[in-house]
């Protein structure tokens, strides 16, 4: 069975397929990056991952994933 059959069996209608394995714990990482550097930037304070995405102040890091891959990441 090739990927794209099990992505639409692995789904319900107007659900996207879930993240590939590799690219969660990328998104991960990078969450954890953001953080750390959200830290420094603001002498210790903490924020939901989620709530970087398009923030004057967002990490670099965050640029290369979806909101939906941040939120996948940050629910695991």
């Amino acid at each position: 069975m090739r990927k794209d059959e099990r992505d639409k069996e692995n789904t319900e209608p107007g659900k996207p397929a879930p993240l590939d394995p590799v690219r969660l714990m990328d998104a991960a990482d990078a969450i954890m990056a953001a953080l750390d550097e959200y830290k420094i930037d603001t002498r210790g304070g903490t924020i939901a991952p989620i709530e970087l995405l398009g923030a004057p102040n967002q990490p670099k890091v965050l640029c290369d994933y979806t909101r939906w891959e941040i939120e996948q990441a940050s629910a695991s």
